[in-house]
Parts: C-alpha cells; structure tokens; sequence
C-alpha cells in the first residue's frame, strides 16, 4: 500500500514545517510527503533534497490566493489536492506539528475506508447561516455530530472520499474566474475549513466510518499535555503522557513566544479556579510545558535543516519569534 503526507504552508510557517519535516527523519520515514507551498525561500525548497524520504513540491496559484485570500487557501486547498494523489490514504497536517510515533497503523485503518481524525469537544451541529450554500444547508441542520473531528492530522482514503475532500474546497471557490474577489459570490460556503471537511464527509457518509482519536495524544492543545494525569513525561526516551499513552503528534506554534505565554497562562489560570492555585499541579504545569518547548527546539534546530537559518530578520533563535 503507498501512503502520503499533505501539508501547506508559506515563509511564515517555516518552524512549524521544518519540525514535521525533522521529526519524520528521526523516525526514518519512508512515507511520501506532499508540500504545498506559496512564497517560500527557494534556497529552502532546494535544502529538501537533504532528506532520506520523498518530498513533492507544488505551488499555489497566485490567481487563486488573489481571489481567496492567502490564508484561505493555505488551509482549504490541501484538501482538494489530496482528493486526486494516487495514495491508498493520505495524512493531512497542518503546518505547525511535530510527530513522535510511526503512525502507520492508521493509515492502514484509513486505506481500509475509515476516516481517522482527532475528537473535538464541541460536538457541533452545523446550522449556521455560513454553513449555507445557496441558501441551502449541505445537510440538516439539526444533526448533532458526536464524532466531530478536527481538520487535522485527518487520515483518508482518497478513492473513498475523494469528492468529499473536493467539495471543501468547490463551495468556497465555486466562481473563481467568474468574479474578482470570492466576498463577491454571497451564495458560497462562508464557515472555516474544519466546519467545511465535516459537512462534506458526512454528506457523503462518513459517521458511521469515522474513528476519533484522543486529543491529547494527537494534537495536546487546551493545555492536555501540562495536566496532572495527561502530562508529557519521558519514558525510555519517547514521549507519553503520565498515564501511559504514547503521544504521536503534537500541534501549535510553540516557536511564537506570545502563543506559548497563552498556554501556560491558560493552564496557570485553570489550576487557579479549579484546584485552589495548588502549587504543585502548577510546578507539573510549567516542568511539562518546558519539557515540549525543549523537544520542538531541538527537533526544529536538529535535522537535515536548522531553522535558524531561515529566521525573520533580527532574530538568531527559533523560540524568539513573536
């Protein structure tokens, strides 16, 4: 079976994509990897050859960017081009994680026609006015997804859901070539992406086809990984949570110093409320939250490329940028 990785990113996403970019050779992978980009340094684009597996470049278009927006693109086209790779699943990633575990098991379970993709709390029903196209819901507005997931790492079966992953991306972009700018068509799909790849999967049967992954294992946003029980700790040189459950990916800008003050902030203000300010979980806290900033870095600063040779200007360290 063949399996690919798919992110997108531009200049400013560079921390981010080199950590996953590193981490994958310190796992030895053998995977393909799919990287959409749109103004990157071409000297870092040429430094890709330095790694042992296959990275394929593709550019965006710039006539799309203009009518879409930059960042609309980066996150919804993704989508679209993983529908036509000629993969028995594809892993699609946002372009701020790094992984730690070989995660080849569930591109099997994907291969198999499942949709694989990390919990989300909110459990959503999709009634919004944005999620409308044409004035029309894409389905009942009443439904409640229980297995709502988020828009990454999503692991997918191309010839299943192939059209699935299109339509994410034809209802935002219906009148490309029609109007200049995408705000003039008031009939597309107005919602972000996450809201957009759960519509289209479950309008083309995904519920009763879809394995939600643990968040804290998969993703370790909302501060999971700084917690008592879900904490990162160290086992036999690996990452795991306390309780014993191995951590393959974890997602966030922990190269920006103002996001990282939010989540430890977040997590310093919840053991305030919650547990009487207990001292120690804030100790657990802040020995955790440094413990991943430390493996980022390292896995940034480590591979085949060092992101500090591609930092904005004025900046020498990774972890400085704002």
């Amino acid at each position: 079976m063949k399996f690919t990785y798919i992110l997108a990113s531009n200049q400013k996403y560079l921390p981010g994509v080199t950590a996953i970019f590193n981490s994958l050779e310190k796992l030895k992978n053998i995977i393909d990897v799919h990287f959409l980009e749109y103004k990157v340094d071409p000297k870092y684009l040429e430094e890709l050859k330095k790694y042992s597996y296959n990275i394929k470049v593709a550019h965006i278009d710039e006539k799309e960017v203009e009518y879409l927006g930059e960042a609309e693109v980066l996150m919804r086209k993704r989508y679209s081009i993983a529908a036509n790779l000629q993969y028995d699943a594809v892993c699609i990633l946002d372009a701020d994680f790094f992984i730690l575990s070989d995660p080849v098991c569930y591109f099997r379970a994907a291969a198999a026609g499942m949709v694989v993709g990390v919990t989300l709390e909110q459990k959503r029903r999709y009634g919004d006015e944005n999620h409308k196209v044409d004035g029309n819901f894409l389905i009942k507005p009443d439904f409640w997804n229980d297995r709502d997931i988020c828009c990454a790492p999503i692991f997918i079966n191309p010839n299943k859901w192939g059209q699935a992953l299109r339509e994410t991306y034809e209802i935002v972009i219906r009148k490309y070539g029609q109007v200049d700018k995408s705000q003039q068509d008031e009939g597309r799909f107005k919602a972000p992406d996450m809201d957009a790849i759960n519509i289209c999967l479950l309008r083309h049967g995904s519920y009763p086809n879809t394995m939600c992954l643990d968040q804290h294992t998969w993703s370790g946003l909302h501060e999971s990984l700084m917690k008592i029980f879900t904490r990162a700790v160290v086992k036999h040189g690996r990452l795991f949570t306390e309780d014993g459950r191995e951590i393959f990916m974890i997602h966030g800008q922990w190269w920006n110093k103002i996001w990282r003050g939010w989540q430890i902030d977040n997590q310093m203000g919840m053991i305030d409320r919650e547990i009487n300010g207990s001292q120690r979980c804030k100790q657990i806290a802040q020995e955790s939250f440094d413990l991943v900033c430390k493996w980022y870095k390292d896995i940034a600063t480590g591979g085949p490329i060092n992101i500090n040779n591609y930092l904005p200007e004025g900046i020498t360290d990774v972890m400085e940028i704002v």
